[in-house]
């Protein structure tokens, strides 16, 4: 099905492909620094590492992610750069398991890179380190690949890519409404519902049991819910915690999970059949094939009409005037 045909645009207004515009991915150069010193990201404010075609930055360097300051360890390269201070910094760092996957372009068939090589050129489909370790073992750390766009944690001697980064610090994460069962996260924005779907906010806590769903099932789900959608690949990326394990979750955030796979409404890009998932009990994400076949479980997420920027209304993409009223009246 087209993805911008009645029958889709009917299941989710906000699917990854006739979303143009909205949330895009936009970079831009930072001074008169060229794209293969540094790079400023337009939607997050971060500044990233180019990588050079040789050299000591070299988009073929490989790195173990071990906590010494080697040669061949990402602690050396960090200081490394920073010594240098690339592009006037000298503030540069590993990047957290959620800073990396941002840069991932999920609309690039895999194998890839799948990130714009317009903005960062010399860079391989590769597998990248990040700053943060398993839960599960200290030996081990997360990484994000670029030939696909999945992540997951592996041993810390292992040579992989290193692409660093710097920003400033995030404020306080998460508020809750007056009732407790929705939560908004500060640095998104986003509305998330505490409860997965099957599940009850009783006052203080999720009660009752989860439901599963195929993946047009929970767009038909979300779609029934008014002002609610599936999350992307990306929002549901951004609540896991890989600091924790089983649940990899805030459990004083969302309650009474602890592992299962979850629906993104992001479908993998050459395989009509499968569609990406996040894991609850690692963060681990990774595609599912079987969209009609496949019984995963479901967390809603919104995005709310005064948000966290103070912004006072939002734009409602639609294709006639009774699709806009409909959603309008859908919105509040």
């Amino acid at each position: 099905v087209a993805c911008d045909s009645p029958g889709a645009v009917a299941l989710n207004g906000q699917q990854d492909g006739h979303r143009a515009g909205v949330n895009a991915m936009s970079y831009s150069l930072v001074g008169a620094y060229s794209k293969e010193e540094c790079v400023r990201d337009d939607v997050t404010g971060l500044v990233w590492e180019g990588k050079t075609s040789s050299g000591a930055r070299a988009g073929t360097r490989r790195f173990a992610n071990q906590g010494t300051v080697g040669t061949n360890d990402a602690d050396g390269y960090v200081r490394e750069v920073n010594d240098a201070r690339l592009c006037g910094f000298s503030d540069w760092r590993l990047p957290t398991a959620i800073e990396l996957q941002g840069l991932v372009n999920y609309g690039v068939p895999s194998p890839g890179p799948t990130i714009s090589t317009t903005w960062f050129p010399n860079t391989t489909g590769a597998v990248y380190w990040t700053a943060d370790g398993s839960a599960e073992r200290s030996s081990e750390a997360w990484y994000v690949n670029f030939d696909y766009g999945s992540s997951s944690w592996s041993p810390r001697n292992l040579l992989y890519a290193v692409r660093l980064v710097r920003g400033t610090a995030q404020p306080p994460r998460y508020t809750f409404n007056s009732t407790g069962d929705e939560v908004t996260d500060t640095r998104t924005g986003l509305v998330w519902r505490r409860c997965v779907e099957g599940m009850t906010w009783n006052g203080s806590t999720c009660t009752g049991a989860s439901r599963t769903f195929t993946h047009e099932g929970a767009l038909a789900h979300a779609q029934s819910q008014a002002g609610w959608r599936l999350p992307s690949v990306k929002d549901l990326g951004s609540i896991a915690d890989r600091r924790r394990m089983t649940p990899a979750l805030d459990t004083a955030v969302f309650p009474a999970v602890s592992s299962g796979y979850f629906w993104t409404t992001t479908p993998l890009v050459g395989s009509p059949s499968d569609a990406w998932h996040v894991r609850a009990d690692t963060g681990a994400v990774f595609n599912t094939g079987g969209r009609s076949t496949g019984s995963l479980q479901v967390r809603l997420v919104r995005t709310p009409l005064i948000a966290a920027t103070g912004r006072r209304y939002e734009v409602i993409e639609c294709g006639s005037w009774t699709q806009c009223r409909s959603a309008a009246w859908a919105r509040g």
